[in-house]
């Protein structure tokens, strides 16, 4: 917890220094805020983000068997379609 920058101004720096810096370390290790990195792989285009998050869900309620590397793909094919388009 952060002091009271009021009441305990000395604390609160050194509380918020040690926050910056939790947040300034992106790779996930220590006491970052960020969890580890998994892989270049596992990274969804933001863009993509609701078709990957509908897809999978309706893969879920038709009780298929769950394979979320084909999901990626299919929403890669679906934002390069998407840049195809506008390219054109």
């Amino acid at each position: 917890m952060i002091p009271h920058k009021i009441y305990e101004e000395e604390r609160f720096h050194e509380k918020t220094k040690l926050l910056k810096g939790r947040f300034e370390n992106l790779d996930g290790s220590g006491d970052s805020v960020y969890l580890p990195r998994q892989g270049e792989d596992d990274n969804i285009p933001i863009d993509g983000l609701s078709v990957f998050i509908d897809q999978t869900w309706e893969v879920i309620r038709n009780q298929k068997e769950l394979n979320l590397p084909d999901q990626r793909e299919m929403v890669a094919n679906y934002r390069c379609n998407e840049i195809k388009d506008e390219a054109i």
